[in-house]
């Protein structure tokens, strides 16, 4: 069953988060929400199947969410974007790099023998183009 944020029956689940209500509660907290309807709609159309699918369980003359309607609720408000603070992870900032990155790391090595960095020195060949690392540029012929 779809439910989307501000539905009747998305304000069912709201209405019975902290716990169970007989149907005239539900339907005066639904009215409060502004909803207008009759109550016998709200059993048939909304209750009732919301129960089939367990959502709500209705003990007595009472409902109340199982577990699977509270995991609705919570996607539902997360959805609405009206997640608890508590489940929100906080922000956090990052500091910005001052200066200009200078790649240090990337620099050769006192004591490394310019032997070993020859082959930085030689083109690479890309898309039929010889690359040289001072930007000279030569036509490869296949």
């Amino acid at each position: 069953m779809l439910i989307l944020p501000g539905q009747i029956k998305h304000g069912v689940l709201l209405c019975l988060r902290d716990g169970e209500l007989p149907t005239q509660q539900i339907v005066e907290a639904l009215v409060a929400q502004g909803r207008t309807f009759i109550s016998d709609t709200l059993v048939g159309k909304h209750l009732a199947p919301m129960c089939s699918i367990g959502l709500l369980d209705k003990q007595d003359r009472a409902y109340k969410l199982t577990i699977d309607g509270h995991m609705k609720l919570t996607a539902l408000e997360a959805k609405a974007g009206r997640q608890d603070k508590a489940l929100v992870t906080p922000g956090r900032t990052t500091s910005k790099m001052s200066g200009l990155y200078d790649g240090a790391e990337l620099k050769r090595n006192p004591g490394t023998p310019a032997a070993r960095f020859k082959a930085f020195d030689l083109p690479s060949v890309a898309l039929g183009w010889r690359i040289w690392p001072d930007g000279r540029k030569e036509k490869v012929d296949a």
